[in-house]
């Protein structure tokens, strides 16, 4: 079974933001995402989405640490979800920046993954306590 993961690797109470790594899991791919700085109130919104989600409110969406500056500029980390099909099954497009030289971005898919994950996930996030 695939597996989502947030480490939170560093926030102060007194700023709006904190700093995360993600680490993935599939049969295939195993990653962790270089430590990449994001607004509470974006941290918030993504444990919304996964909840709206895994309860089935919500067919497809999209989540990034912070939209791009510039034109033809990725974030360092982007989640996408989509029900695969009528029976529940859930794809996630992962890309995020990986900490190795010269630090390149990896995309891939995570397709083993589960209402019941998402949900668990969600309360992880929400259990950060962010301001």
């Amino acid at each position: 079974m695939d597996d989502l993961k947030f480490v939170m690797t560093w926030h102060d109470a007194a700023d709006p933001f904190c700093q995360l790594s993600c680490e993935v899991r599939t049969e295939r791919v195993s990653a962790e995402s270089v430590p990449f700085y994001v607004m509470d109130s974006r941290v918030r919104a993504l444990s919304i989405l996964l909840s709206q989600f895994a309860r089935h409110g919500v067919r497809e969406f999209s989540w990034s640490n912070a939209p791009a500056r510039r034109e033809g500029e990725r974030a360092d980390f982007t989640l996408s979800f989509s029900r695969r099909d009528p029976s529940g099954r859930i794809r996630c497009e992962v890309i995020l920046r990986v900490d190795d030289e010269p630090g390149h971005v990896c995309a891939f898919y995570a397709d083993a993954l589960e209402d019941a994950q998402l949900d668990k996930l969600a309360r992880q996030l929400d259990a950060m306590d962010l301001c």
